[in-house]
């Protein structure tokens, strides 16, 4: 009796105990991989093979071809501004998430290079693309005083991919292609004009394109959002 009782309390240690510990990891995991493809997959369309680092577990992803029809992407920037009579030029880059790093690839592209700061107000009913000469650093609460917010902050890649249908790193004013509420607000800096060309990403970070800066307003002005210039 007391070998059959021994032999019985192991089989209700042992085996159990592994069931439970190991496949709910597993589950865990399962559930974080889901939630990561429904945050970072399911907005963006037509994206190659991109690299998003990570501080604590860099990971590379290859994006193809999804949910095509809820976001623009690089192929309708391109189609947009053909229908629209305006002629760009594009260079192919490496994936860049800064300016430090896109900077090594501009020699052959003179003109105007912008810093694009994707913002929200304190309630977060209210966004702002401002659009500003890359070189300037940007004065959040000098700009809220003058747009009349209490405080502006950056707004998070879920806000960012939600009213842009951006990634970080390609923050772009194509990316209002994607604003079909023409809810996001565009500060332009009064400083950027002329006749040369002004550069963007076309809603990716592996390219950048250039037109020129009437073309750029007239872009903006057929997206129909409200645009503010001030002085940055």
């Amino acid at each position: 009796m007391k070998q059959r009782y021994s032999t019985s309390a192991a089989t209700k240690s042992s085996a159990p105990r592994k069931i439970f510990i190991f496949f709910p990891c597993l589950a865990y995991e399962q559930r974080k991989r889901e939630r990561f493809a429904r945050l970072w997959l399911g907005t963006w369309a037509q994206m190659p093979e991109r690299v998003w680092p990570s501080r604590r577990n860099p990971v590379r992803i290859t994006m193809g071809v999804v949910n095509s029809m809820s976001c623009a992407g690089e192929s309708d920037v391109y189609a947009t501004l053909e229908r629209l009579g305006i002629p760009y030029r594009r260079h192919a880059h490496p994936a860049v998430f800064t300016v430090e790093q896109a900077r090594q690839y501009w020699a052959d592209m003179p003109g105007m290079h912008c810093k694009n700061l994707f913002l929200r107000n304190k309630k977060g009913n209210r966004h702002y693309l401002v659009i500003m000469e890359y070189s300037k650093k940007a004065d959040s609460k000098g700009l809220a005083r003058i747009l009349g917010e209490e405080t502006l902050s950056l707004a998070s890649e879920e806000r960012l991919a939600k009213h842009l249908g951006l990634a970080p790193g390609a923050v772009s004013p194509y990316g209002l292609l994607n604003d079909g509420e023409k809810a996001v607000i565009v500060v332009l800096d009064s400083a950027l004009g002329g006749q040369g060309d002004i550069y963007f990403h076309p809603n990716v970070n592996t390219a950048t394109i250039g037109v020129s800066f009437p073309d750029f307003e007239s872009f903006l002005a057929l997206r129909r959002n409200e645009v503010r210039r001030i002085s940055l």
